[in-house]
C-alpha cells in the first residue's frame, strides 16, 4: 500500500485524475491543488512518492524538501537541465500523464522500484543541494538560461 500526493493544478491534473480512476488507484492518490509552501511540509510527511509538473521543478523548493526525506520523484522532464541531474528522478516528458499512471501502476508493485527511487532522491539530495546559497544559486542559473534562450 502506498500514498501518492499531486500538489499544484495544471493542464494535465484533468487527464490525470481520469486514468487513476480508470487504474483503480483513486485509494492511493491525494489530488492537494495550489498549496502554501508551510502546507507541503505536512503533505510529505504522509507521502510516499512525490509529483512535480513544475517546469523548473527538480530544483523546486518543495521538490528539494521531499529529497531531503527520499521520497520518490517524479519530475518534468526539462530540456536545459544537463542530463546529470535527470538520473535521479523517473522524468517523464511533458505531454505524458499517461507514463506517471503507469509508474505509479509500478510503484504500487515493485518494492525495488521503490527503494531505488528513493535512495536516488537521498543521493540528488546529498550530491546537490549542500546548502541554501547554492539551491538558489542553480534555480537562478537555471531561469537565466531559459529566458535567455528565447
Amino acid at each position: 500500500k502506498f500514498k501518492v500526493t499531486i500538489i499544484g493544478d495544471g493542464t494535465s491534473k484533468q487527464e490525470i485524475i481520469n486514468k487513476v480512476h480508470q487504474l483503480n488507484l483513486i485509494q492511493s492518490v491525494e489530488l492537494k491543488g495550489i498549496l502554501e509552501h508551510s502546507q507541503i511540509e505536512k503533505c510529505l510527511e504522509k507521502t510516499d512518492l512525490f509529483i512535480s509538473y513544475n517546469y523548473l521543478g527538480m530544483f523546486g523548493n518543495n521538490v528539494i524538501e521531499a529529497s531531503s526525506k527520499g521520497i520518490p520523484i517524479v519530475a518534468l522532464d526539462n530540456e536545459i537541465l544537463n542530463s546529470e541531474y535527470k538520473k535521479f528522478f523517473y522524468v517523464i516528458k511533458k505531454s505524458s500523464s499517461e507514463d506517471t499512471v503507469n509508474f505509479i501502476e509500478k510503484f504500487n508493485y515493485e518494492l525495488n522500484l521503490r527503494k531505488k527511487y528513493s535512495e536516488l532522491s537521498t543521493m540528488f539530495f546529498e550530491k546537490y543541494v549542500v546548502n541554501w546559497n547554492d539551491r538558489m544559486k542553480k534555480e537562478l542559473d537555471l531561469i537565466y538560461k531559459k529566458f535567455n534562450n528565447y
